[in-house]
């Protein structure tokens, strides 16, 4: 008799919460396919992002599969706090005091301009395209950031 697959989020390949992972174990493909149409999904008004985090929530981690209903989506949502806290613990280890100000402004006057621009003239930025515009503004003022620290 062949054995039941069962679908859980996997520890060992894991980038955030194993969820691609997990997924591309469950259907015998390479996780950086799913990976990348998780990406392209999220570019699809975030429904990528959305899906993530669902499953995040209501699917299984590996070392936690015999916890049921309840108690599995409450180990996930610690998971995913605990996940949360590394990441900006990093993000503080990582970047000075003067450099966290100097994004956050940065991202703040982007978030200003747009704005102001979509009251203004609002044919200028669709929301279809706004979210890559930001995007690639953000990424780019790190960039530079980046590069001037080194």
């Amino acid at each position: 008799m062949s054995e039941v697959k069962k679908l859980y989020r996997s520890r060992s390949g894991r980038v955030f919460g194993g969820v691609c992972s997990g997924l591309a174990a469950y259907l015998g493909v390479d996780s950086l396919l799913i990976r990348l149409a998780a990406v392209a999904l999220a570019f699809v008004n975030g429904i990528g992002l959305v899906v993530y985090l669902v499953m995040w929530i209501v699917v299984p981690d590996e070392e936690a599969q015999n916890l049921e209903g309840e108690a599995s989506v409450r180990a996930n949502l610690n998971d995913i706090g605990a996940q949360a806290r590394r990441l900006g613990e990093s993000l503080r280890s990582s970047i000075g005091n003067g450099q966290r100000s100097a994004i956050i402004g940065g991202i703040l006057v982007l978030l200003g301009i747009f704005f102001l621009v979509n009251q203004f003239a609002p044919y200028l930025l669709h929301m279809q395209s706004a979210l890559p515009i930001l995007l690639i503004a953000i990424g780019g003022i790190m960039l530079v950031l980046y590069t001037r620290r080194r």
